[in-house]
């Protein structure tokens, strides 16, 4: 009897010890953490959550926090599943100081697959260091929230030297990790730590390439002025950003591309915040039928579009701290289009800046748009000429050259084509009668005309137009000594150093070329006469 209830004992004392060393091996994976799976056709980030439970949420399969279907850790790895209408499959990992490197498994694919343990901050303590940063006379960085949820707020680091643009994560004591693209925070790429704040100047100490900057927080911009205008029936809105040095300030007016974009959601947003601390006031408006602006933007032509441009140009040019004498444009896309009609009609444009601006006709540019577009998302030859083919069906019944029921034929074979969304169907009377006024339209006339200086930026990985074309354009348009162009060649339409899908999908987006912001700045600061030629 004795040696059996030693026996007992021993079991017992075995059973104490094996669920200690499960709690040790639970305790290692306790606290929040934040991954990077290298999927396809773009990676996926991924949120985890151990403690009593494991709970996982993926940001671009939409799949909300939420326990995981079973989990479980063995020493110093981690394996959790989960069954979702967007995800079936499972993670497993190995703890290697404060970082899970692991793959997930979905099917018979799988990924690589990392986390970093951080501790999640709210909004409200990320803002408290946001703003603008000097490391250096030409180091510039900028530090926002970045809102991913609720409960965890990255900060957006964009280096306007390197060019990187980052979205590095808490992990205590005022520092943030960032990986090696915008949200992708595994390999580790840049450290920030931050201090001051409340009542002290916040000061930054970035590490990168194992090189530590450190500099102050500037001042924020605090001369911020509404301007509006009429044109033919529509008010249009706009907002004025003054430098915090003593004016009268030259002036830079940010011209939208394509589609609907207002001053809270544009193309150019990085490029315009910087200005003001290289002593250029910026002018951003809301076009015509979007955010505060009046108007029908499908009714408007693109001279409509330039005299919108050209009237709130003329009010914000009765303001003391604007020197109305020296006035630059800055575009993104199809701004080419409307740059030179503002030119025309304002003495005091003293350049043309583009970036990723078309000089082909509009014809010309959509069918190559549209080419390129498909082909960059694996579409086969034969669907991009019958996606073309309906394209120039189009624009022959807008030059009346067929007649409605033959596009409408067309138009009606869209409905099981794969490919229906990169054209205008027929049965988008709004977008047609768009087309209508403008599908003629070439830029060459207008930008012959203006004798400017004019810097146009293209990259060279550009999914929408093909850069080596539009110069070639340029060359024959604008006097020689008047033309600057460059080609970064792993930038795409938005000038982000990306992946295929690198216009939109964040966690592939590196940022910027290096020295882009330097260079633009530099050439419109001369041109308009703040720096000697």
């Amino acid at each position: 009897m004795r040696n059996f209830f030693q026996l007992i004992s021993f079991l017992f004392l075995v059973a104490l010890l094996s669920n200690a060393c499960k709690n040790v091996e639970k305790s290692q994976f306790e606290g929040s953490w934040i991954g990077i799976a290298e999927t396809e056709p773009f990676p996926e980030l991924l949120f985890m959550y151990s403690d009593t439970s494991v709970m996982a949420k993926m940001y671009y399969r939409e799949i909300d926090l939420q326990e995981v279907d079973s989990y479980a850790y063995e020493e110093n790895t981690i394996k959790f599943s989960l069954a979702h209408d967007n995800f079936n499959g499972y993670f497993k990992g190995t703890l290697i100081n404060d970082t899970i490197k692991g793959e997930l498994h979905e099917g018979s694919s799988s990924a690589p697959c990392n986390f970093i343990r951080i501790k999640p901050e709210g909004p409200e303590q990320v803002s408290e260091f946001a703003g603008f940063y000097q490391l250096d006379e030409t180091h510039v960085v900028r530090c926002e929230p970045f809102p991913l949820d609720f409960t965890l707020t990255p900060l957006l680091i964009t280096d306007f030297k390197s060019g990187k643009k980052r979205a590095a994560f808490p992990v205590g004591n005022n520092t943030y990790l960032s990986g090696n693209r915008q949200l992708a925070p595994y390999p580790t790429d840049l450290k920030l730590t931050l201090s001051g704040g409340e009542e002290a100047v916040p000061e930054i100490a970035l590490t990168d390439m194992n090189k530590t900057l450190q500099g102050k927080r500037l001042q924020d911009l605090e001369k911020l002025i509404p301007v509006s205008a009429k044109n033919k029936g529509a008010q249009l809105n706009a907002s004025l950003t003054l430098p915090n040095s003593e004016g009268p300030h030259p002036l830079v007016v940010i011209v939208h591309g394509a589609g609907n974009q207002t001053r809270q959601n544009f193309t150019l947003a990085d490029f315009s915040a910087v200005l003001p601390y290289y002593g250029m006031a910026t002018l951003v408006y809301d076009k015509r039928g979007c955010g505060e602006s009046e108007g029908d933007l499908q009714q408007a032509d693109f001279n409509t579009l330039a005299e919108d441009v050209t009237k709130l140009i003329e009010e914000a040019s009765k303001i003391n701290e604007i020197d109305a004498q020296n006035i630059g444009l800055l575009g993104v896309d199809q701004a080419s289009f409307l740059m030179p009609i503002i030119a025309q009609n304002n003495a005091n444009i003293r350049f043309l800046a583009g970036i990723s601006t078309p000089i082909t006709s509009m014809q010309e540019q959509e069918l190559q748009a549209c080419a390129m577009r498909m082909r960059v998302d694996g579409f086969s030859e034969e669907q991009i000429e019958a996606a073309l083919d309906y394209q120039n069906t189009m624009f022959d019944y807008l030059e009346g050259k067929t007649d409605s029921l033959t596009l409408q034929k067309k138009s009606d074979q869209l409905a099981n084509a794969t490919w229906k969304g990169y054209v205008t169907s027929f049965d988008k009377k709004e977008w047609i009668a768009w087309w209508r006024k403008n599908h003629h339209f070439e830029v060459k006339g207008p930008l012959e005309k203006v004798e400017l200086p004019t810097y146009f930026i293209y990259g060279g990985q550009d999914p929408l137009l093909q850069a080596a074309e539009q110069i070639e354009v340029l060359e024959q348009t604008v006097p020689s000594q008047l033309l600057r162009t460059k080609i970064y060649p792993k930038a795409n339409h938005f000038l982000y150093i990306a992946g295929n899908r690198g216009d939109f999908q964040l966690t592939e987006i590196k940022g910027y070329p290096e020295g882009l912001f330097y260079e633009l700045n530099e050439w419109m600061a001369t041109h308009l006469g703040l720096l000697k030629q």
